[in-house]
């Protein structure tokens, strides 16, 4: 029987690869963390939020300006908002209650389309009609909810430009 000395990282990998076979071994394997991209969109999120929850407390300038930030900025670095940007493990509040949110109403969206595609004897067209049904409950992930705030910030600026410009009349 050879002894095995461990002096270095690689000898301690090449050990757990033995040991453990093919998996790899979790004290190797990094936590899962929000990239910088994750972590701008939670802000951006939560200003868009702060917005639409209380708009009197902002100012045309100010409305303006968050809407910059979390529309053109945010596009200017990343592109468009797609995806869920690793929302499970976000430690922002507003997230993660989107999150839960969010899981709630795709089971219920799975369970939807799983009940219409185990009823039996229906033509497929009844199916495919009652699956373009069910997709209206089909949830949004934080990309395309980041985008429906965006409008909604924006029809707030639009509401305060509107008062500010019948204001000076």
């Amino acid at each position: 029987m050879s002894v095995h000395t461990v002096e270095t990282d690689t000898d301690a990998k090449a050990m757990a690869m033995m040991i453990n076979g093919s998996k790899p071994d979790p004290y190797y394997t990094p936590a899962r963390q929000p990239s910088s991209e994750d972590t701008l969109v939670y802000e951006n999120y939560e200003k868009a939020l702060g917005v639409i929850n209380d708009p009197d407390s902002y100012d045309e300038d100010e409305v303006d300006e968050i809407l910059g930030t979390i529309r053109d900025d945010y596009r200017d670095q990343y592109s468009s908002y797609s995806g869920n940007y690793n929302a499970d493990i976000s430690e922002n509040k507003s997230v993660q209650q989107f999150y839960q949110e969010y899981k709630l109403k795709l089971t219920y969206y799975k369970g939807c389309v799983t009940k219409i595609k185990n009823k039996g004897g229906d033509s497929s067209g009844t199916q495919q009609s009652e699956l373009r049904t069910a997709r209206k409950y089909m949830p949004n992930d934080l990309g395309k909810e980041m985008n429906r705030l965006i409008d909604k910030v924006k029809a707030i600026l639009d509401d305060k430009r509107w008062d500010s410009d019948s204001d000076s009349e």
